[in-house]
């Protein structure tokens, strides 16, 4: 900002995204010096473009200062989310720089793939690979002893046969990528957490039964108008995700799947949306004062904030769509009920359209999506969302104990809202047509 310290004209900034942050490269000396030394010292501190081109880039993880003389360079990092280094190629996305023996994880997101190297096949003890978000239309040859595949926001149209041939194979993700069909190839029998997720899909095959391990298997946002029978042979079918599709009714060997206890259809035909409840009303953005974040999903974001005055928390949607279907969804659904054991809706706020093809973007300008709920001061999670192994069920600190007592007054909770809402005839149809099963 004064003439003595600012650079000379000869500064030169290089950019470089690489893997979720931006690298800049300040370049050059100070002004009191002669534009001789100005240029030389620059260009000797300035990596151009074509190096970038050669050589990974750099990972610094702090901002570091490098003098030489009267130069000065600096490396700034800006965190960025979802960036591809746009002139050189990182060292996670090379295979040549991991030891193929000994390997168990590849992380190859964001690489700029438009074809998996084939190389990839030399890794004997890989077990999770993650190669979402490339250009990939197909896959090579992949590692038997691999267990978890992360295909999500490719190209795809179908399953690459080579994921067929897995025999270990335990979760699959092929999440928002173009899928038409599931292949030809069925896939493998080992398989218990299928995600296909916001595609293209109308229809499934009667071998999709044949995976009888699945215990969740997430087909929203697609445009299914039916499903097989063969579906009914999954015994161990925990959680099943059909929101937002084409569905004019729900077969009835759902209700005799004897471990279903997730089951998502909002958004299909067959189901018609939630009136929110009459004395709840539209809230202006202008009347909630945001605070402090409390916590954030893959779909929401949750504030503390103030309605006129008053202390409630906010839950702000990011996108029109998720894993449970379209998000407007759930708010109606919420507004809807009105129980001692449900965390009460105040009000909500919907803006704009929303229409668009996948989960990962946004609503588009003017689009906005929120719940106003009570403020509950004092509660906390009892559990922790699912880990890869426990698939469906929460998980708990080590730590976590309740005494009997507490037991008994969240069972007794529970069968008092089932007993509520079964009476009513409100929401829950499917809990009362199948009362009299024992959990």
């Amino acid at each position: 900002r004064e003439p003595s310290t600012a650079l000379c004209p000869r500064t030169v900034l290089t950019l470089c995204l690489a893997d979720g942050r931006l690298l800049v490269k300040v370049s050059g000396t100070r002004r009191d010096r002669n534009d001789r030394a100005c240029a030389s010292r620059s260009s000797r501190m300035h990596m151009g473009s074509e190096d970038y081109r050669r050589r990974p880039a750099r990972r610094e993880t702090s901002a570091a200062k490098l003098a030489c003389g009267g130069g000065v360079a600096l490396f700034a990092l800006l965190h960025l989310s979802g960036a591809l280094c746009a002139l050189g190629t990182e060292d996670r996305c090379l295979l040549s720089s991991y030891d193929a023996v000994s390997t168990t994880e590849l992380d190859l997101k964001h690489c700029g793939y438009s074809e998996l190297p084939v190389a990839v096949a030399g890794f004997p003890a890989l077990v999770k690979l993650d190669v979402s978000h490339n250009a990939l239309r197909t896959l090579p040859s992949l590692p038997l002893s691999l267990e978890t595949l992360f295909a999500l926001g490719n190209h795809f149209e179908a399953i690459p046969p080579a994921v067929a041939a897995l025999p270990r194979l335990r979760m699959l993700s092929f999440k928002s990528c173009r899928l038409r069909s599931l292949g030809e190839a069925p896939l493998p029998p080992s398989l218990q957490w299928l995600i296909l997720t916001d595609n293209r899909l109308t229809a499934l095959p009667e071998s999709l039964g044949t995976l009888v391990r699945m215990r969740k298997l997430m087909l929203a946002n697609n445009r299914l108008e039916s499903l097989p029978a063969s579906i009914g042979a999954m015994r161990e079918l925990e959680l099943l995700r059909l929101a937002n599709n084409r569905l004019p009714s729900l077969p009835p060997w759902l209700l005799e799947m004897p471990k279903l206890t997730w089951l998502a259809v909002a958004g299909n035909p067959c189901v018609a949306p939630a009136p929110a409840r009459a004395s709840l009303e539209q809230v202006r953005f202008e009347d909630l004062d945001l605070g402090a974040t409390l916590g954030e999903g893959t779909s929401s974001v949750v504030r503390r904030a103030r309605l006129h005055g008053a202390p409630v928390a906010v839950k702000l949607y990011k996108a029109p769509l998720s894993s449970d279907g379209r998000n407007v969804d759930e708010v109606r659904a919420s507004c809807a009920v009105d129980h001692p054991n449900v965390l009460r809706w105040l009000g909500f706020l919907e803006e704009g359209h929303g229409e668009h093809e996948g989960a990962s973007g946004g609503g588009g300008s003017g689009w906005r999506l929120l719940g106003v709920l009570e403020w509950a001061p004092g509660f906390s999670s009892l559990g922790k969302p699912p880990s890869m192994s426990s698939i469906t069920r929460d998980t708990y600190p080590p730590e976590a104990r309740w005494s009997g007592p507490q037991l008994l007054a969240i069972a007794r909770g529970i069968a008092l809202e089932r007993l509520h809402d079964c009476s009513k005839r409100r929401l829950f149809t499917a809990a009362c047509v199948d009362r009299h099963r024992p959990r």
